[in-house]
C-alpha cells in the first residue's frame, strides 16, 4: 500500500512539473535603429539570472521603416525563459557626426515581459500573441526596448572610443544620410523620452484634378518611418475641409501603460511626397515647419456646429500648375495652410528610369 502511494504521489508531481513547463513560447531577438542614422557592427545579448539566452547582432539597412521596427528576426527556438537584463555593443553617430562605440547593458522588466506573453494582443478583433524583443540602438548611446509594439524600458550607456570622424565614407547610402542629417541634426533628447503621438491622417488632391499621387513616406522626430499609398490616402476636395474621423493606418508603438490603448501616430518631422503631373515625375522632401504639432493640437471652433474641434489630418494638395504643393491641417468644417513648395522632378538612371529618389525643396514657404 505505501509503495502504491509513493508510486502515485510522485506520478502526480511529474504531472504537474510537466503541466508547468508547458508555458513554452518562441520569441524573436532584433533590432532596429532610426531611418537616416547608420549603426554599425550592433550586438545585443540577453540574459536570465546571468545566463546568455539569446543573442542578435545583424547589420541594420538603411532603408527600413525605422525606430521601433525590427530589421532582422533570429529565433531564440522554443524556451520558456524571458531577458531579465541585456547588454549592447554597437557603431553609432555622435552630435558631431563622428562614428562612435557605444557598449553598456540595462535591467530588463522581467514579469512585464512575462505577463505580456501570457496575456497577448488584440488587433482587428483578433486575439494575437507577442513573438518578439526588439532592441533599438540610436546616437549618443540612447537604447530603447520593445516587446512587439509595447515599449518596455529606455537607457543610455557609454562611449568608449571614436573610431571614424564621418560616416560618409563607410556607407553605400552616404549621400541620402547626410542630406537628412543637415536637415534634422542629431539631438539626443529625441530618443531620451518617447514621442507624444497623435490621431492623426492624410489626404491628397490637386486643383482641377491635374495631378495624381504616388506615395508620401514620412519620419517622426523619434525616425519612425512611415508609407502611404495612393490606394491608402484620403481623396479630399480642393479647398474645401474632409474632417471625417481618420483611418489611422501606419507604424507606431505603445507605452505598456497604454496596453488598451487604440493606436495614434507620431508627428512627421520630415516628408517626401511623389506625384505626376501629366507627363511629369515628381519626388521632393522637405521639413515640416517645427510648430506644426502645438498648431496641429490647439482646438477651434467648428464654423458648422460652432462646437469646439480638433484638426485629424494634415492634407496636401498640388496647384494647377502642376509642380507648386500646398500643406494644409485639416479638420470638421476648417483648413489652416501651413506651407507651400515647389515640387523636384524626380531623378532618372540611365536607361531613363524613375528612381525614388527626392531631393529637398529649395523653395518653401511657411506660414
Amino acid at each position: 500500500m505505501k509503495l502504491k502511494l509513493i508510486i502515485f504521489f510522485l506520478t502526480v508531481i511529474t504531472l504537474v512539473s510537466c503541466k508547468k513547463r508547458e508555458v513554452i513560447t518562441e520569441w524573436y531577438a532584433a533590432i532596429s535603429r532610426p531611418v537616416f542614422h547608420p549603426i554599425e557592427g550592433p550586438k545585443v545579448v540577453y540574459f536570465h539570472r546571468g545566463k546568455v539566452i539569446a543573442i542578435s547582432e545583424t547589420l541594420t539597412d538603411i532603408g527600413n521603416f525605422g525606430w521601433s521596427y525590427p530589421t532582422n528576426n533570429i529565433s531564440t527556438g522554443l524556451i520558456d525563459l524571458f531577458p531579465d537584463s541585456i547588454a549592447v555593443n554597437y557603431g553609432g553617430l555622435n552630435e558631431k557626426l563622428q562614428m562612435c562605440t557605444f557598449e553598456g547593458g540595462g535591467k530588463l522588466p522581467v514579469e512585464r515581459i512575462k505577463k505580456l506573453f501570457e496575456v497577448g494582443y488584440v488587433f482587428d478583433g483578433e486575439k494575437n500573441k507577442f513573438n518578439c524583443i526588439t532592441t533599438g540602438l540610436a546616437p549618443g548611446g540612447r537604447v530603447c526596448v520593445w516587446v512587439n509594439h509595447i515599449e518596455i524600458t529606455r537607457f543610455k550607456v557609454n562611449q568608449i572610443e571614436t573610431y571614424h570622424e564621418s560616416p560618409v565614407m563607410i556607407f553605400e547610402d552616404s549621400t541620402e544620410i547626410m542630406n537628412y542629417l543637415k536637415h534634422h541634426p542629431i539631438n539626443y533628447k529625441n530618443w531620451e523620452h518617447p514621442d507624444k503621438r497623435y490621431s492623426l491622417d492624410y489626404g491628397f488632391c490637386s486643383e482641377n484634378s491635374v495631378a495624381e499621387l504616388g506615395a508620401i513616406y514620412t519620419i517622426s522626430k523619434e525616425g519612425v518611418r512611415n508609407a502611404i499609398f495612393n490606394q491608402q490616402i484620403d481623396i479630399t476636395k480642393w479647398g474645401k475641409p474632409f474632417g471625417e474621423k481618420p483611418d489611422l493606418l501606419g507604424s507606431s508603438y505603445q507605452q505598456f501603460n497604454e496596453y488598451e490603448k487604440t493606436h495614434e501616430f507620431f508627428m512627421p518631422v520630415d516628408v517626401e511626397i511623389l506625384w505626376q503631373s501629366e507627363n511629369k515625375h515628381f519626388d521632393t522632401k522637405f521639413t515640416i515647419s517645427a510648430d506644426l504639432s502645438q498648431k496641429f493640437s490647439k482646438r477651434y471652433l467648428n464654423p458648422m456646429t460652432k462646437k469646439k474641434s480638433n484638426y485629424n489630418r494634415i492634407v496636401f494638395g498640388v496647384e494647377k500648375d502642376g509642380e507648386h504643393c500646398i500643406v494644409w491641417l485639416d479638420g470638421p468644417g476648417r483648413q489652416e495652410k501651413i506651407m507651400r513648395f515647389k515640387g523636384k522632378p524626380s531623378l532618372k538612371d540611365e536607361r531613363g528610369k524613375y528612381l525614388n529618389r527626392g531631393s529637398y525643396a529649395t523653395e518653401v514657404e511657411y506660414y
